[in-house]
């Protein structure tokens, strides 16, 4: 079982109750606490923890944090620990983390999710990992448009018009017209922006 676990949330009655919930179900298990990020920081630089269960809304979060806290510890398993869901929690299991549990789930199943990760590495409700895949999948156009599709998609960003796309490519302004209407309709977007939006996240 872990030997030493952080749990990092800026609510003191959920760090109070988890703490002893752990206590209750593992004994001798060391527990430290902290109330924001910068504080988690310096706990993990400070010692050696096994598992990391953070609220990903507590002051100092921001994009970035588990690949920061990562490079910090890179052995400690990281469990999201949030009633919170969209793009930052995306990011974050992106960049490494372990498990999700959302704050509204019992004592039980938060020691459950526990010993899952510990027997498995990782812990992850269905309905995240489908979101998540999903949302992955909508963010690469080169795994849902066909070759032509992006040769355009890629024009589009760069801020070609149609007729320029029609000259550029020897075709004609309908054909562009229908390639653009499947491009928004395969990658979900209303707008040229929301496609540079796209692109730059698959840049960064």
């Amino acid at each position: 079982m872990f030997n030493r676990i952080l749990i990092a949330d800026d609510h003191s009655m959920i760090r109070l109750g988890v703490s002893l919930a752990i206590e209750a179900a593992y004994g001798n298990v060391t527990i430290d606490l902290a109330e924001d990020y910068f504080e988690t920081q310096k706990m993990l630089q400070e010692k050696k923890h096994d598992l990391l269960i953070m609220d990903i809304q507590m002051p100092g979060v921001a994009y970035s944090a588990v690949r920061h806290l990562k490079e910090i510890s890179p052995a400690v398993k990281i469990l999201l620990f949030s009633g919170f869901r969209g793009d930052m929690l995306r990011q974050f299991i992106s960049e490494g983390a372990d498990g999700y549990l959302n704050k509204q789930c019992s004592y039980s199943q938060i020691m459950d999710g526990i010993n899952t990760l510990y027997s498995t590495g990782s812990v992850f409700p269905p309905e995240i990992m489908r979101e998540y895949i999903s949302q992955s999948e909508r963010k690469d156009p080169k795994k849902l448009l066909s070759e032509r599709e992006y040769e355009i998609f890629l024009l589009l960003v760069q801020g070609y018009g149609n007729l320029e796309i029609t000259n550029r490519l020897a075709i004609q302004p309908g054909t562009v017209s229908t390639y653009k209407k499947r491009i928004f309709t395969k990658l979900k977007v209303n707008s040229i922006p929301d496609l540079v939006k796209l692109q730059i996240e698959m840049e960064g």
